[in-house]
């Protein structure tokens, strides 16, 4: 999973599933979701949430299989705990491009994604944005020193 495939993943983009947004809108998962759409502005994010209709301006959906059109891909940022479940969800609405970050990734959450034949990618996607302000651009850099990405 190097880098290739997170830029391909950012660059083809369309139709997003995202999971992990909390109801008031608040976190890194909305902090994330206003650079991703800054950087992809002709992407549709789309949250999906167990209970919520709203997440800030956005309309949410229970299930990825409510998004229609449906979704090219998923971004899910959830604890380890809860991704499996996410990945049913991916799996059942057909999609193939998954990006896994922070603790959504591990040994067992990849596995689950390849035997849905899903092309899963992992890491912050922050790291692999052109353009990112402090402290990120930082992160970036000793994550390349270090050979993390």
């Amino acid at each position: 999973m190097g880098t290739k495939n997170q830029d391909q993943f950012l660059n083809n983009m369309k139709r997003v599933a995202y999971y992990g947004l909390k109801r008031t809108g608040k976190g890194f998962a909305a902090a994330l979701l206003e650079e991703l759409k800054n950087f992809r502005r002709d992407a549709a994010f789309i949250p999906v949430h167990p209970s919520a209709e709203w997440i800030g301006d956005l309309p949410a959906v229970r299930s990825a299989v409510e998004i229609s059109p449906a979704a090219d891909s998923a971004i899910i940022i959830l604890s380890t705990e809860k991704t499996p479940k996410a990945l049913e969800d991916v799996a059942l609405a057909g999609i193939k491009h998954v990006w896994l970050v922070l603790e959504a990734f591990n040994d067992d959450t990849e596995q689950l994604a390849l035997e849905h034949n899903m092309e899963p990618v992992s890491g912050c996607p922050l790291l692999f944005m052109p353009k990112i302000g402090f402290p990120h651009n930082v992160h970036r850099y000793l994550a390349k020193l270090f050979k993390k990405i």
